[in-house]
């Protein structure tokens, strides 16, 4: 083995060394940054208001109990979530095989939705 190829091989196998420490350093500092935990008692943890499922909606529920020809008004006021609440009516179409008649309010201030099926 040539002497130039030697120093070669172990100059290379140093930098990676060193790379590697530092990729690991990096990450490592990283880690400790983005993530802060602190420890909560159980009243702390009660008074949280944790995002549930979507079946876990109000909405969601109220639709499932709606019996045909029944209806409900939702105004915007009230609805404090981004999607609007027909998104929610899709779901419950899928899920269980119900149908729905429903849209905007003349004065946009809210939903209506009345089971059909």
């Amino acid at each position: 083995m040539s002497k130039v190829y030697f120093n070669f091989i172990s100059t290379g196998f140093k930098f990676l060394k060193t790379s590697l420490k530092r990729i690991k350093f990096n990450s490592v500092n990283k880690f400790k940054n983005q993530f802060y935990m602190k420890k909560i008692t159980a009243e702390e943890f009660d008074a949280l208001r944790l995002h549930g499922k979507g079946s876990a909606n109000p909405l969601f529920k109220k639709l499932i109990e709606l019996n045909v020809n029944e209806g409900l008004v939702i105004l915007k006021s009230e609805w404090k979530v981004k999607y609007p609440p027909t998104g929610t009516a899709n779901r419950v179409e899928r899920r269980h095989g119900m149908k729905f008649d429903r849209g905007a309010l003349p004065d946009r201030t809210g939903w209506a939705f009345k089971r059909v099926k």
